[in-house]
């Protein structure tokens, strides 16, 4: 009997269709150049410099337009489009050419609730249910009189993660979404995370209309956009039809050309959604709204919100992550010792950012007609050329020449990953695969050249002793990583020899985590528990050895008069005492053996088959049916049929894959995307990972629910390594992890976890696995069937539309 496809394949296809349905997600005050008579050059060449900059990386980033638009105070001091509207039309971007903002909305409907705040028809602590008695989420709370409020709801606080495939374009009203959204696990105990959900605005919308008998589009236009003259912004999907509208677009890297994209390409109903997205508006209507917001909510002498309501509004409500909380509606964090208020917004095809610093009275808008990461750097440019000394101006042009290349990386959680050097319109351009890409600054007077994306990282480059480039490294809070240049053969600092004895596990106390020390980069390394490795400095004259990347963490070795290695200790910094680890008793398997534990079905077991089963969308509420059919090493389906909550098709066949959701069209996978499929089909997962990987690692014994399991790292060039955990055992693979790098959504940590293993035909196979995303929550298939031998078509694998 051959191994089913579904737990696997499923999970992976489908965490791709899913997520992509949703992208986005993130001292005393500077004030800006004057603008007086005698200061006015100052600005006016920043500006010129800032609109420079900005249209080269609209270049490099292949964005058709883009409109800027810049308030000081009451003033817009910068409005201007670049590139163009409509491609094929040649019609070009003005500040008054409407864009979808997606997310951006939700600060709309924000300050709508705290409209109705000050009016005393509903308060920010107010059970939602006070108004939409249909919309009870079951809450991760000890407290069983918890229910969640408006203030939960608006800053995304209250376990629940996003509800997908509620969002999907199944033609489903926003009552609909919310009665269904009671259906809904929470992912986390209540008020502990920040879990970004689009059904919270969805019901702070809806709540607004209840309190006041009004629906919420019209709510919008009759207390903000009327008032504030914003006539050409609209709150539902009408705009789509208006010739004026920007026609949205993405880049197809692998045909290297624009790809339009229309209402019926969009994976997401938008009406259903529309107070977490639904508004279309211009650069210059925008400019209207900011203005309000940084006069404190007063418009022509009357406060449409109070002060105190807006800002409430700005006020940390839960920690996002590192310096960056949310407050209702907007991000929230401080830079340079001023408030930074931010949002930022996208939609296939579209994306945004609107971002205010209230302490020097800025204001900005970022719309383009792309989803890509030009809005973020726009971000980073705006307070930069306009508060910053300027970067210096190119002289001549610049021989790139030598910086240009791949670079391989193996520092942190990277694992022979390829950076990627390469010149583009006379700058360079770093490209992280799973990561990010971003134009490079001219080097500084310390040789380090600022990633235009932000400023907090920079990268400087290596020579050797002939001049040559011979690696990078990546500069970020005071911590830098080596990234040697493809080819270049790192000598070793201590013959390796010597280093040997070193090799191996260490750890603490019964059930601490463990570390490992391994060769890497020709030089004695320690990986983390948290599978990041840090290569070693030689020893000081203590015996530290301080790690590469930052010199207040370091390590010393422990040794035997014969000179066995007898402990680790771990040198952190400030008061925190020395951690003391010692070498762990039990040698780990080597891949050979860890391959003959795990009784690696035949080739054959891998042919045409037919898996069929339950799926559950347990952050949904949704659940539904699946059909995977395999043939071959590369053929591969899989339908999901959700009911009224639609449908959504994997295929891919040879080269190509596409994936559909309902009310979408096909989008093709990208290399990167079809790489990473196809490295989750059966034959690979449960095969041999050597034949599929370009490195195979075991990095450590663990324990997970409660079994003895072995950790081995999978590498494959130019993609993040995956771990599988193995039960020590039975050889059954217990847990993949891996990251999902697609187009427009960045790096997405995945884990799947497989139970209920059965044996069919001398094969071990998991009848249920749970797939799990912070992003999705857990998604759950249920293995009922599955057939080997099966005859299949081949248009099986080719979508009806592209046959």
């Amino acid at each position: 009997m051959a191994l089913h496809a579904c737990p696997r394949l499923v999970s992976r296809f489908v965490v791709l269709a899913v997520i992509l349905l949703q992208c986005p997600a993130p001292a005393a005050a500077q004030s800006v150049a004057s603008t007086t008579s005698t200061a006015k050059p100052v600005i006016t060449e920043r500006l010129d410099r800032l609109a420079a900059e900005v249209e080269r990386n609209r270049i490099d980033l292949h964005v058709p337009g883009v409109a800027l638009a810049i308030v000081r105070g009451d003033e817009v001091i910068f409005a201007r489009g670049f590139g163009l509207a409509d491609v094929s039309k040649k019609i070009p971007v003005t500040p008054g050419t409407p864009f979808f903002i997606g997310s951006n909305t939700k600060a709309f409907t924000a300050t709508l609730v705290g409209m109705l705040v000050d009016e005393g028809r509903m308060g920010w602590d107010d059970p939602v249910e006070k108004y939409l008695p249909q919309f009870k989420l079951v809450l991760q709370s000890k407290d069983p009189n918890d229910r969640a409020t408006l203030r939960d709801v608006l800053s995304h606080r209250t376990g629940f993660t996003r509800m997908v495939m509620l969002d999907m374009n199944n033609g489903l009203s926003s009552e609909e979404i919310l009665r269904q959204a009671s259906s809904a696990e929470a992912f986390a105990p209540f008020r502990q995370r920040f879990l970004y959900s689009n059904e919270h605005y969805v019901a702070a919308g809806l709540a607004a209309a209840a309190a006041t008998g009004t629906p919420w589009s019209e709510l919008v236009k009759t207390r903000i956009l009327t008032p504030l003259g914003m006539t050409a912004t609209r709150t539902t999907t009408e705009a789509w039809s208006d010739p004026r509208t920007a026609r949205g677009y993405t880049w197809d890297e692998a045909r290297k050309e624009l790809k339009p994209q229309t209402l019926e390409t969009q994976g997401i109903n938008i009406e259903g959604i529309a107070p977490a997205g639904a508004i279309s508006s211009t650069a210059l209507d925008m400019t209207a709204w900011i203005r309000f917001l940084l006069r404190q909510g007063v418009h022509n002498g009357k406060a449409l919100i109070s002060r105190e309501s807006l800002a409430t509004t700005w006020t940390p409500q839960i920690q996002v992550g590192g310096p960056i909380s949310y407050g209702m509606g907007w991000l929230v964090q401080n830079w340079q010792g001023q408030r930074i208020i931010a949002h930022d917004g996208a939609l296939t095809g579209f994306s945004s950012v609107v971002e205010l610093l209230p302490d020097s009275n800025l204001g900005f808008v970022v719309l383009t007609n792309t989803q890509s990461a030009l809005p973020s750097i726009v971000k980073q440019l705006v307070p930069q050329y306009l508060f910053d000394e300027l970067p210096p101006v190119p002289r001549g042009k610049p021989d790139l020449k030598p910086y240009e290349g791949r670079y391989i990386a193996n520092f942190a959680t990277f694992s022979n990953e390829i950076f990627t050097v390469s010149a583009r319109n006379g700058r360079l351009v770093l490209d992280i695969p799973s990561q990010l890409e971003s134009a490079l600054n001219p080097p500084r007077a310390d040789g380090r050249w600022p990633l235009v994306m932000t400023s907090e990282i920079a990268v400087s480059f290596d020579r050797d002793t002939k001049g040559k480039v011979a690696g990078l490294r990546i500069h970020q809070a005071g911590v830098e990583f080596e990234v040697p240049r493809e080819g270049v053969v790192v000598a070793p600092e201590i013959p390796l020899a010597e280093l040997q004895k070193y090799v191996g596990r260490y750890g603490g106390t019964a059930g601490a985590p463990e570390f490992t020390v391994l060769l890497q980069n020709q030089r004695l390394a320690v990986r983390l528990p948290n599978n990041a490795s840090l290569d070693l400095r030689p020893p000081d004259a203590t015996g530290r050895r301080a790690t590469r990347a930052n010199a207040a963490l370091a390590f010393a070795f422990e040794e035997s008069p014969t000179g066995g290695v007898t402990a680790m200790n771990f040198y952190r910094p400030g008061d925190l005492p020395v951690l003391r680890l010692t070498p762990a008793p039990e040698p780990l398997p080597t891949v050979e053996e860890i391959m003959t534990l795990r009784r690696i079905p035949s080739a054959a077991a891998f042919d045409t088959l037919r898996s069929t089963g339950r799926v559950r969308f347990a952050q949904s509420g949704v659940e539904g049916r699946f059909v995977t059919v395999a043939a071959g090493n590369n053929r591969l389906r899989t339908d999901l049929d959700l009911g009224r909550f639609g449908q959504m098709q994997v295929v891919l066949n040879d080269r190509h894959g596409w994936r559909v959701v309902t009310g979408a069209a096909p989008s093709e996978l990208t290399e990167k995307e079809l790489r990473q499929v196809l490295l989750g089909r059966p034959a690979v997962i449960f095969g041999d990972w050597r034949k599929h990987y370009d490195a195979v690692r075991v990095l450590r014994a663990a324990q997970l629910t409660g079994r003895k399991i072995y950790v081995v790292q999978l590498e494959s060039a130019g993609l993040p390594p995956a771990l599988v955990s193995v039960d020590a055992e039975t050889g059954d693979v217990l847990q993949y992890q891996w990251t999902l790098r697609a187009s427009g959504v960045g790096a997405i940590p995945v884990a799947t976890a497989y139970s209920d293993y059965r044996d069919i035909g001398g094969v071990r196979v998991p009848y249920r696995s749970i797939e799990t995303t912070e992003q999705t929550g857990h998604t759950i298939y249920e293995v009922e069937r599955v057939e080997s031998g099966v005859e299949v078509n081949s248009d099986v694998f080719t979508l009806p539309s592209l046959k």
